[in-house]
């Protein structure tokens, strides 16, 4: 618990003054932040009754054999990053979660921090690399960034 107090106060005190942000579902950054420790406390015990359920990974990268999953989900990763990580990364990134994934993908979201969309959705789409696969843009009834109510569904073609 240490390490998540801190992180949850920084995300306190910036969040409610940036303008890309809706507060439909959050309501305001104090009821954000107490539903924010709520599930960090409830992590935080279950890691450490259960560590062996938690395996760390880093893409492009991961150590899971191929096909381990039915469904991989991506959260606040690719695209929100577009800024930091180059497209090669997000191409591989896919390459690798459709790797250990037998079924679906789903990434969310797919803007920028800035509400912006994603300029490698379209390229994605149309790499010689990812021809297997299909991508699909699914529109989300959550919207807590600006633009972000939709998650990018990736299946095999």
């Amino acid at each position: 618990m240490e390490r998540s107090e801190p992180d949850l106060e920084s995300v306190y005190r910036a969040i409610g003054s940036v303008p890309t942000y809706r507060w439909g579902y959050y309501k305001n950054p104090a009821y954000m932040r107490e539903l924010r420790k709520g599930a960090s406390t409830k992590f935080l015990s279950d890691y450490k009754a259960h560590p062996e359920r938690y395996v760390a990974g880093e893409l492009p990268r991961l150590s899971f054999a191929d096909g381990e999953f039915d469904v991989t989900l991506v959260s606040y990763f690719l695209f929100a990053y577009q800024d930091r990580l180059d497209y090669e990364f997000h191409r591989e990134s896919i390459l690798e979660i459709m790797r250990v994934t037998r079924g679906e993908a789903r990434v969310y979201p797919t803007v920028t921090f800035e509400a912006q969309p994603s300029e490698y959705i379209p390229m994605l789409q149309s790499d010689p690399a990812l021809q297997a696969f299909e991508f699909t843009e699914i529109k989300t009834d959550f919207e807590f960034l600006v633009n972000s109510n939709f998650f990018l569904l990736v299946t095999r073609d």
